[in-house]
């Protein structure tokens, strides 16, 4: 089965020390009971491509009465411990949908609502880019059949100055 391609840009003026965005969340449809309709909330979600898997807090669990399917062991820099897994639904912006997705409930995840990982984000290309003083960062799903690389936009650049400089001292 084909999916259509679903992306989202998220743009700041500076350069970003963390790359954030607004989202909603809801209990995934999977634990509601048949006929109940989810209802999302706002949350704040930061993007961690070093967390393997996404976390939510444990304020956004309690709001959304999220009941537990299983606990699993987490280990963070600091500390080891058996944590609450949920299902819920993510809802990322430009409607990219995410069904079911199973996140974990640290007990220090304080800076954010949900922290987005690799178990997401490998599910599509993520970019983030630095020109003109700001961040930008582009998450697109399903993959593109090609890979982004980098090499060969810096090849031609290179060839371009290489031949501005050229020209300058003749």
């Amino acid at each position: 089965m084909t999916h259509p391609t679903t992306a989202f840009t998220t743009k700041a003026e500076g350069y970003l020390r963390e790359l954030s965005n607004e989202i909603f969340i809801s209990p995934g449809e999977i634990t509601l009971g048949s006929g109940q309709k989810p209802n999302p909330i706002k949350a704040k979600a930061v993007w961690d491509t070093g967390a393997t898997n996404t976390c939510i807090n444990t304020r956004i669990a309690k709001t959304l009465n999220l009941i537990p399917v299983s606990k699993t062991r987490i280990s963070s820099v600091n500390s080891e411990e058996i944590v609450n897994v949920y299902i819920v639904d993510i809802y990322l912006p430009n409607k990219v949908v995410i069904q079911n997705v199973q996140v974990s409930e640290p007990s220090a995840l304080n800076s954010c609502d949900i922290l987005i990982g690799m178990d997401i984000i490998r599910l599509g290309d993520f970019s983030i880019t630095n020109a003109d003083g700001k961040t930008w960062f582009s998450f697109r799903m399903p993959p593109a059949k090609k890979h982004i690389d980098y090499i060969s936009d810096a090849n031609i650049e290179n060839k371009l100055l290489e031949k501005k400089i050229k020209s300058s001292k003749q």
